[in-house]
C-alpha cells in the first residue's frame, strides 16, 4: 500500500521539487488524520473525512482490535470490576470494538493497494512529463537501421570513392532532417560500411565540436606593498624630541 501511495506521489507530481512538497503533506495528513497520533473524538468534524480517507486509521484499527480482543486481554478486568480490559482499552483509544474491524482493515489496506496503483497507471497515461522530450536511439535500433539501409545510395556513393571520409562529411551536411528537427541517422550507415564503428548515444541536431586554447596567461594585479622601516622611525622620534 505504502509503494502504491509513493508511486501515484511520483506519478501525479512528476518532479522532484514538486513530489518533496506534495508527498511531505500527503504524509503529514495520513499520519495526523490517522487516529493514532490524534484520536478520532479530537478531530474536528469538518476533517473527518480525512480520517475516512486515511489507509493508515483502518491499519491502525485492524491492529489495535487484533491485540486488544487476545485472551491476555479480555481475561482481565478494567478497574469498574465490570468491563473487561481491552474493552476499555478500545473505548479510551475512541476505537470500536467490534471484532470485525480485523478484516474490515485488512481488506481496506488491499483494497488501497490496488487503488494507488490504478491511479498511478493513469497517471502515467494522461499526465505529460514535465520539459521538453530528447530523442535517444537504442544500439538495437541503430543496427536495424544499419541493416536495413544497406545498398542505398549513399552508401554506394561513398564506398565507391577513395576518400570515403569526405564523401561522409559531405552527405553529413546535406542529410535532411526527421519532423523532429533530428538528423537522420545515415552516419552510423556510412561508417558501419567502410569499417568505422558507428557513433553510439542521443542523436543531436548539431555537430558537436571542442575548443582548446593554448598560451593562456592570466595576472592579477596585486596592490602595492609599503615597507616600512622601523629603525627609520625610531630615530625621526628621536630627533624629533
Amino acid at each position: 500500500m505504502a509503494a502504491g501511495l509513493f508511486r501515484l506521489i511520483a506519478g501525479v507530481c512528476r518532479t522532484m521539487i514538486i513530489a518533496s512538497t506534495g508527498g511531505a503533506l500527503t504524509l503529514l495528513l495520513v499520519f495526523l488524520l490517522g487516529g493514532f497520533i490524534l484520536p478520532r473524538g479530537t478531530i474536528p468534524n469538518w476533517w473527518e473525512w480525512g480520517y475516512w480517507l486515511s489507509p493508515l486509521s483502518y491499519a491502525y484499527k485492524a491492529i489495535v482490535v487484533n491485540e486488544m480482543f487476545a485472551p491476555r486481554w479480555m481475561n482481565k478486568l478494567a478497574s469498574d470490576n465490570a468491563t473487561r480490559l481491552g474493552t476499555a482499552v478500545l473505548h479510551s483509544l475512541d476505537v470500536s470494538t467490534d471484532k470485525n474491524w480485523y478484516w474490515i482493515g485488512t481488506a481496506a489496506i488491499l483494497g488501497f493497494a490496488v487503488l494507488f496503483n490504478v491511479l498511478f497507471t493513469f497517471s502515467l497515461e494522461y499526465f505529460s512529463p514535465p520539459g521538453k522530450p530528447q530523442a535517444v536511439i537504442s544500439d538495437e535500433t541503430t543496427k536495424e537501421g544499419t541493416k536495413s539501409k544497406k545498398g542505398s545510395p549513399q552508401q554506394s556513393v561513398a564506398s565507391s570513392d577513395g576518400n570515403s571520409t569526405s564523401k561522409m562529411e559531405i552527405l553529413r551536411m546535406s542529410s535532411p532532417s526527421n519532423p523532429n528537427g533530428l538528423i537522420k541517422n545515415s552516419d552510423s550507415t556510412l561508417e558501419a560500411a567502410n569499417g568505422v564503428a558507428p557513433k553510439r548515444g542521443m542523436v543531436v541536431p548539431f555537430t558537436p565540436l571542442s575548443m582548446s586554447f593554448e598560451d593562456v596567461n592570466y595576472f592579477v594585479d596585486m596592490p602595492p606593498v609599503r615597507i616600512y622601516n622601523l629603525s627609520t622611525k625610531i630615530l625621526a622620534k628621536r630627533h624629533a624630541n
